[in-house]
């Protein structure tokens, strides 16, 4: 099954909903048994109604953050239905069948263990319900090193693969993603060669994509996805590359503007990192840091009243007049930074966040942020550093 989300520019009246990257509340150290670890991708076999009289096959993804997807197929229908859902801790769930990109029925239930799944299946009003449960339908028949949860570790692009089902011959994978601002969430199986090799050359029976080459290569702690094809021929935007080393640990890097202290990036020493955390103060640091993914630098400021300093513009991958930011300095001590809507306004129309610590810009736009502004022509400006109650942050001490 294939689900692609769509991002567009915005700056316009109303700001679309932010695509939000998973948070892995349960992430393990290490890879325990993967049968019974948070991670899993498993097929089971099922009935519905009294006397086992409707038979089902069940595909079931967990994602290990409470998210719950997959597919279900009711014997002697043709296609495959899919479903979204949520599990709690207590292993007690709640999935959403669909039919025609509308719900249809829903599965309430508890996961006894990774093994089995019992509970009441009703219909989309709850005017009919009819018990169910479903059993695990092969158990590993392969060494389980390919099984498990491998993440993409990076601060702007994640995703997390998840191998189960191991046979001698294939295993069946799902993998979800964040690349260069699209969200995309895939099932697939593949080939086993070795104990190290594995490729599959499409992605999803349903798409049958004979061009898509994928080459999973098992390296220890890691899974290396080799994408021996263009994305499109995978079903993927035309950006989103997925190809990277997949690790047996999820390590949860987020950018930090202090990442970018040395002489050859933003802050040449620390003194002008601690400057810039005074000027926007720390709540608002860390979205600056997230608008900083790829940096474009000048040091000419002759254009600018003669002023003799830098400019660092930041943007994110996809999202194009959407993440960026830039800070500019002079050799005075004057720094003038600006952000596109931070979280704290996320819900109302996206603008631009400006900051400043000298007095005579603080209400007004510094040459260097208006010429960067002229890509946010739609955007209104809030003047951070020109309200009165603006707290100013200690500065970080290194």
């Amino acid at each position: 099954m294939l689900f692609i989300l769509s991002l567009c520019m915005a700056c316009n009246s109303e700001r679309r909903n932010e695509v939000t990257k998973p948070g892995y509340e349960h992430i393990f150290s290490g890879r325990p048994d993967p049968l019974e670890q948070d991670f899993f991708i498993k097929r089971y076999n099922g009935s519905l109604g009294p006397n086992d009289s409707i038979p089902l096959n069940m595909l079931l993804v967990n994602w290990g953050n409470g998210h719950l997807s997959g597919n279900i197929q009711y014997e002697n229908h043709l296609g495959l239905l899919k479903f979204e859902g949520n599990i709690n801790p207590d292993g007690e769930f709640l999935l959403t069948e669909e039919r025609f990109s509308a719900p249809n029925a829903t599965f309430s239930g508890s996961l006894q263990s990774t093994d089995v799944l019992t509970g009441q299946w009703y219909n989309i009003d709850s005017t009919k319900s009819l018990p169910f449960e479903f059993s695990l339908q092969a158990p590993l028949t392969h060494p389980a090193d390919w099984a498990g949860a491998w993440h993409l570790n990076d601060p702007w692009d994640t995703a997390t693969l998840i191998i189960g089902g191991v046979l001698d011959h294939q295993f069946e994978f799902a993998l979800t993603m964040y690349i260069n601002g699209y969200h995309d969430m895939y099932f697939g199986t593949a080939d086993i060669v070795d104990d190290t090799l594995a490729f599959v050359d499409y992605l999803d029976d349903d798409i049958h994509m004979e061009n898509c080459k994928l080459v999973f290569h098992r390296r220890g702690h890691e899974v290396y996805l080799e994408q021996q094809s263009f994305p499109f021929l995978c079903g993927l935007n035309f950006n989103c590359w997925i190809e990277g080393s997949y690790k047996d640990i999820y390590t949860g890097k987020i950018p930090k503007m202090e990442n970018f202290i040395g002489p050859k990036t933003i802050f040449r020493d620390t003194s002008l990192y601690d400057t810039f955390l005074e000027v926007v103060g720390l709540d608002n640091e860390p979205w600056f840091a997230y608008s900083m993914e790829k940096i474009n630098y000048t040091n000419a400021w002759e254009e600018f009243h003669g002023l003799e300093g830098s400019i660092f513009a930041g943007r994110v991958r996809g999202f194009h007049r959407e993440k960026e930011a830039v800070i500019a300095y002079d050799l005075k001590g004057n720094m003038w930074a600006a952000v596109t809507t931070p979280p704290d306004y996320a819900m109302g129309p996206m603008s631009i966040h400006y900051f400043t610590n000298a007095r005579q810009w603080k209400n007004r736009l510094h040459p260097a942020v208006k010429d960067w502004k002229k890509e946010f022509r739609n955007c209104s400006v809030v003047y951070e550093s020109g309200k009165d109650n603006k707290s100013k942050p200690q500065a970080a001490k290194h």
